[in-house]
């Protein structure tokens, strides 16, 4: 019988009380600690996946940069050859009108001669030319905006 009140007192006395209030915090208080280690975890991800995703992005604008000014070196060499187009342009049409006259005075045909239709070919191709890299300036201003 002692043993049965030993038994009885442990089970229902103020101590077992605290002991099973304290037990219950426990509980309580490992589920919230396993849903905020759980939570921790996900929030170091995002952070991981931030770094990540930052560190791409960085070396991805440096890259463009790089482009960037690549293309502003083009763009400049363009711009050259621009100037370069109508000096040649204007030069080589002021020699071919001076030798129409010339022929026209001396009762030929220019066009007798090779290298006057070889400059004429060159104007046209040159001209061409002016047009594509014309297009190719424009093209690059809008990307350098």
């Amino acid at each position: 019988m002692n043993t049965k009140k030993v038994v009885f007192n442990k089970l229902f006395s103020k101590e077992s009380a605290k002991a099973q209030k304290l037990s219950k915090q426990r509980k309580i208080s490992l589920s919230l600690v396993d849903e905020m280690q759980n939570y921790l975890g996900s929030i170091q991800d995002e952070v991981a996946d931030g770094i990540v995703a930052s560190d791409s992005a960085y070396e991805l604008a440096q890259e463009v940069e790089r482009q960037i000014e690549s293309l502003s070196e083009s763009l400049s060499y363009l711009e050259g050859y621009i100037k370069s187009y109508y000096s040649y342009n204007s030069q080589a049409a002021d020699l071919l009108a001076k030798y129409r006259t010339a022929a026209e005075d001396l009762g030929i045909s220019p066009e007798d001669n090779d290298t006057y239709n070889q400059l004429e070919e060159a104007l046209v191709e040159m001209n061409d030319a002016y047009g594509q890299v014309e297009f190719s300036i424009n093209a690059l201003k809008q990307l350098i905006k």
